[in-house]
């Protein structure tokens, strides 16, 4: 997690400098609604819905290459509903997760398509999840009783993730945009869900969004 670290100082580093810039740059405001999944226990996690809401800085690099960085709040829920694959240690769940934190992207992109009314544009790059708080909020039904769980997961308060997205400007203000992104560290562990075991969820999602650039 040290190395993490690194890498959103020098992000925020990258921020400063670039915004020294003005007249290759611009910044934007963003709202989105986000699906959270885990690609960690699957046979029990499901898309939950969220929100995000935050800015923006666009440097142009080129005339098609452009970096862009981000920092927006985010609230998102996974949902947890299932059974167990321990056949040993059957359990059922009913509930979600819920996280609460700051995302950090730090993104390439390609202008694909360019007039004087329309931008088509795809980027790419890592980002960083400072999370909060992640809590557990199920019910656990296991030989007919049913107990609720509450309270926070096991984590580093931070994960990052890779991701993928297309964006379309209109009339350079206006902003619509549709990214995933892939966990590739995990965001929590939590009690054994089978026996012996601790349980670790690793973050998944997709996010459709609307903005208006400076």
């Amino acid at each position: 997690m040290k190395k993490l670290r690194i890498l959103a100082l020098a992000a925020v580093a990258m921020i400063a400098i670039c915004a020294q810039a003005g007249e290759k740059g611009y910044f934007g405001v963003r709202a989105a609604f986000n699906a959270t999944t885990s690609t960690k226990l699957t046979q029990i996690s499901g898309w939950g819905p969220g929100a995000s809401v935050g800015g923006i800085y666009h440097y142009n690099i080129s005339k098609p290459v452009y970096a862009q960085f981000g920092l927006s709040f985010d609230y998102n829920t996974i949902k947890i509903d299932g059974e167990n694959d321990n056949k040993y240690n059957r359990q059922k769940y009913d509930g979600h997760l819920d996280i609460i934190g700051l995302r950090l992207p730090i993104d390439i992109g390609f202008n694909l398509y360019q007039n004087s009314k329309v931008c088509l544009s795809a980027y790419t790059g890592p980002e960083l999840f400072f999370n909060f708080s992640v809590k557990r909020n199920y019910d656990v039904t296991y030989n007919s009783s049913t107990t609720h769980e509450s309270g926070k997961l096991t984590g580093s308060g931070m994960d990052i993730a890779w991701m993928l997205g297309v964006g379309v400007d209109i009339m350079h203000n206006w902003h619509v945009h549709v990214e995933g992104a892939y966990g590739l560290s995990d965001l929590g562990e939590t009690d054994a869900m089978a026996i012996g075991k601790k349980s670790h969820f690793k973050r998944a999602e997709i996010s459709v969004g609307l903005g208006y650039n400076f």
